[in-house]
């Protein structure tokens, strides 16, 4: 895999995050409660790519060693992102159930 290749597979998942809780603290903001959690769902698409490209290697009729590794720096790139968005999304979780519970009224 080649440098610039690379380096699109890294910063692909983090535009993609950042799009993603834009889009959640758009709708949050119109909506005027916590809603959607973007991070969460750039975790369960990032993380959906990399159980697809595990299922790939394992399943292709050819396995050779060459798909393995290139399935192992794909998935490596991945992983970043994927860390960032589950520790992200935990954190939204967190403030919308603390804004669920002291917004009620009494």
């Amino acid at each position: 895999m080649d440098e610039t290749t690379r380096w699109t597979l890294i910063l692909i998942p983090f535009v993609l995050l950042g799009l993603l809780i834009g889009v959640g603290a758009l709708i949050n903001l119109v909506a005027r409660r916590p809603l959607v959690n973007g991070a969460a769902i750039c975790f369960w698409i990032v993380l959906g790519v990399v159980v697809a490209m595990y299922v790939a290697a394992f399943t292709a009729l050819k396995a050779t060693f060459e798909t393995g590794v290139l399935v192992g720096e794909t998935i490596g790139t991945l992983l970043p992102a994927l860390a960032t968005s589950f520790f992200l999304a935990r954190r939204f979780r967190k403030k919308a159930r603390m804004t669920r519970n002291t917004s009620q009224p009494a």
